[in-house]
């Protein structure tokens, strides 16, 4: 390949060239994620390494190589060498650290000038360990875009998912994201409202925004949007987006009794209410399947209510199975 640059740069544009490792994705400045594809769903990554069955070889062969790829792209990336903690009870975190660690020190022993010498901890830790957490709405603003519009490669698609995805993402020059990113709902809410006004007293204009439609109208009726004004337009319809979402699926209802089930003890009032909102047809599916998981992870000992929670279930034609 710099061979070929090489002969191809004919007028010495190129100066330099440099390996970047990158073989994952920035999330936030605090967080990256590998993008590994979930495959629970397809067959049991978590079964015995051992184990004689091609299909699970095969899948742990896939998933192991994937992992270990991209935690060494970040190690590298960061330049340093980390101290490897994983879980004794996990064999696929066990394998993963000892295959980063084998080839991170083949790595440094190759090109130790390479490294920084600062200490760094990686810990590789089971999702099992914490299967609660995925299950729970966070109101965050960040959270709730990606719930209710979904957020591909740091960007968005507003406006009823039509037209070119637009940047949404922390450090971009979006002050509102910046400032906004772990308020809840209300909160960024209400700092959108006054970010709208102040535009308009910046135009020498007066409206009065109490409500998402007047925030939205009154956008529309700004003339020459700059490139602020351009931005609250953005934040204004994905909160649209949110409100409607929650509104339409009583995510007020369905939040509320997952925290109840977490923090507190009443399994038969617990139970009554899940089975109350496992009859409405205002909740999605997916929220059912959530509510029912997390009782279940509660009061696992309770095998009479899970049976009954499988046959609410399967009485609207979801999988009861998920609790086997």
């Amino acid at each position: 390949m710099i061979e070929s640059l090489a002969n191809a740069d004919e007028k010495g544009k190129i100066i330099c060239i440099k390996e970047i490792f990158a073989d994952y994705y920035v999330v936030d400045p605090e967080i990256f994620s590998l993008k590994i594809p979930s495959l629970m769903g397809k067959t049991n990554i978590y079964a015995d390494i051992t184990d004689d069955g091609e299909e699970f070889k095969q899948v742990q062969r896939m998933f192991l190589k994937t992992a270990e790829d991209a935690l060494f792209s970040v190690c590298m990336s960061l330049r340093r060498v980390p101290n490897i903690t994983y879980s004794l009870e996990c064999k696929i975190g066990r394998k993963i650290a000892e295959r980063l660690n084998g080839r991170l020190e083949r790595e440094y022993n190759q090109n130790h000038k390479d490294f920084l010498q600062e200490s760094m901890d990686l810990l590789i830790y089971d999702r099992r360990e914490d299967p609660v957490t995925p299950l729970i709405y966070n109101w965050s603003y960040q959270s709730m875009v990606n719930e209710f519009v979904g957020v591909d490669n740091n960007s968005v698609k507003v406006s009823g998912g039509s037209g070119k995805p637009e940047v949404f993402a922390r450090q971009t020059d979006d002050a509102f994201l910046d400032r906004n990113w772990l308020k809840n709902f209300g909160e960024f809410s209400m700092d959108l409202s006054r970010e709208l006004e102040k535009l308009y007293k910046e135009k020498h204009m007066s409206t009065k925004v109490s409500s998402l439609e007047d925030m939205q109208a009154a956008l529309e009726k700004m003339p020459d949007l700059s490139k602020e004004a351009t931005r609250i337009k953005k934040h204004s319809e994905l909160i649209k987006l949110i409100s409607d979402g929650i509104q339409n699926g009583d995510i007020y209802s369905v939040s509320q009794l997952q925290q109840d089930i977490i923090t507190e003890n009443n399994k038969v009032a617990h139970f009554k209410e899940v089975l109350n909102l496992l009859a409405k047809r205002q909740i999605s599916n997916l929220d059912k399947l959530k509510l029912s998981m997390i009782f279940v992870l509660k009061y696992h000992d309770d095998a009479e209510r899970i049976s009954g929670l499988q046959r609410a279930l399967q009485t609207q034609n979801l999988p009861g199975v998920i609790f086997d």
